[in-house]
């Protein structure tokens, strides 16, 4: 998993130098950056100034212990994962430590495969819980945004300076250039043009550079998709989804699902995807959805999230839920700069005025973006994603988000986030469902 350095930062509380060098040594030959408190109340000194996504302590320490030490980071609602090392096995104790709310415990001798793995999902669990953090912070700025989009049109309709026939030209105008550029029909065309110049006749035959012939391969592969998923918005606009009733627990395997079919395109970036935790609540949330066209679109706002991504970045992907609402949020980092053609750039991420249009058909945000990714990259996909979504009475917005938690990044760290809201089923009304069937 690619994260900041920061995001690897470990505390370490134990007061046995031996075992505190050694899981100093382990953790940091797996790429994490350690720092060593020999007891409770040396890593209070410690945690006034400095934060660490992960905290391991023993219990057993002189001055400060670590159940003291974990009641003063809950007194503090501090954000880290705690790990506790305990010489006892006794399962009263394991659980009596577990009740203050710490991610997980090891037990003395500690074995260090284990100790990894824990390590990892705990690192990588602090990390998604900062991602949503700054997401939730965002969704008051969000709606304001949308509010604000919708003063703007209004006030551009109002004085004329909005062309009625705008949208429309430059759907076309975007679908002209995404096919006419690029792999596809225009390279294909292209291609084929070539081969009646300089192909060789040689009696009755003609012979053409194989790597010519394998240019037409490429392209008219990338012709047939674009075809396909002209034909597969068709057929969504013209038929309702069907949908059954499952839990938020089946949408996160639906996500899981997801994520193992977008692996391949992982590749071609180094970048790697996480998804939220698992929550027992999860199991009592009920919902009517359509699980092949869910994943469809998940696949979808995954791929396209690599496409805008720098190398070895990390893609977030969150559930939670609010009263009424199943929330799916799909976070990734840009670029700081956005190509506009024409050798102009601007700042990167979406502007308030594009973050409606990128859902409009044929519409593409960047004239270049990351290629070899097994998506439609002519301004469909996201198209798609919207009609599912709309089909499955939900709905998705797009927006940045700032992420301040790292303390070197003055302006912030900038991800895009596309947030998918799906109905929930009151408790009434999914008994009243169960009922029906």
């Amino acid at each position: 998993m690619h994260l900041k350095s920061d995001d690897k930062r470990i505390l370490v509380v134990e007061d046995d130098e031996r075992s505190a060098a050694l899981l100093k040594d382990v953790l940091e030959s797996s790429g994490y950056r350690v720092v060593l408190a020999s007891n409770g109340k040396e890593a209070q000194g410690i945690l006034e100034n400095h934060f660490f996504p992960v905290i391991i302590t023993d219990l057993e320490m002189p001055e400060v212990g670590g159940q003291e030490l974990i009641r003063d980071l809950k007194a503090r609602e501090s954000d880290a994962e705690i790990i506790v090392e305990t010489c006892h096995n006794e399962s009263e104790v394991i659980i009596d430590v577990m009740k203050n709310g710490v991610y997980d415990y090891l037990i003395k001798p500690i074995d260090l495969n284990e100790l990894l793995l824990k390590v990892q999902r705990a690192v990588e669990t602090a990390y998604l819980k900062k991602v949503h953090r700054a997401s939730e912070k965002e969704r008051t700025i969000r709606l304001e945004n949308q509010l604000n989009w919708l003063k703007w049109m209004h006030e551009r309709s109002q004085s004329g300076a909005f062309d009625k026939t705008a949208k429309e030209k430059a759907l076309f105008y975007n679908l002209r250039t995404s096919l006419t550029q690029g792999s596809g029909f225009g390279q294909l065309i292209s291609v084929l043009l070539f081969i009646l110049e300089s192909a060789q006749q040689n009696g009755d035959k003609y012979e053409i550079d194989k790597s010519i012939m394998d240019m037409v391969r490429e392209n008219t592969y990338t012709a047939s998709r674009i075809i396909d998923s002209l034909n597969e918005i068709d057929i969504l606009l013209g038929q309702d989804i069907k949908t059954e009733e499952m839990t938020a627990a089946d949408v996160r395997i639906i996500l899981q699902q997801a994520m193992k079919e977008a692996e391949d395109s992982q590749k071609h970036h180094d970048n790697h995807i996480v998804l939220s935790e698992n929550k027992e609540s999860f199991k009592g949330l009920q919902l009517k959805c359509n699980a092949d066209q869910l994943k469809r679109a998940i696949k979808e706002l995954l791929l396209n999230a690599m496409k805008f991504s720098p190398k070895g970045t990390t893609i977030s992907l969150l559930l939670s839920h609010s009263s009424d609402k199943l929330n799916i949020n799909v976070l990734n980092e840009v670029r700081a700069t956005r190509d506009l053609g024409n050798g102009k750039t601007s700042e990167g991420g979406i502007p308030l005025e594009y973050q409606n249009l990128v859902f409009e058909p044929f519409f593409r945000l960047e004239h270049s973006v990351f290629e070899n990714f097994d998506t439609l990259d002519i301004g469909m996909g996201l198209n798609i994603v919207r009609t599912i979504v709309d089909k499955l009475g939900g709905s998705i917005v797009a927006s940045n988000v700032r992420d301040y938690t790292d303390w070197k990044l003055q302006e912030g760290r900038l991800l895009v986030d596309f947030e998918v809201q799906l109905p929930l089923l009151s408790a009434a009304g999914a008994a009243s469902s169960r009922a029906i069937r």
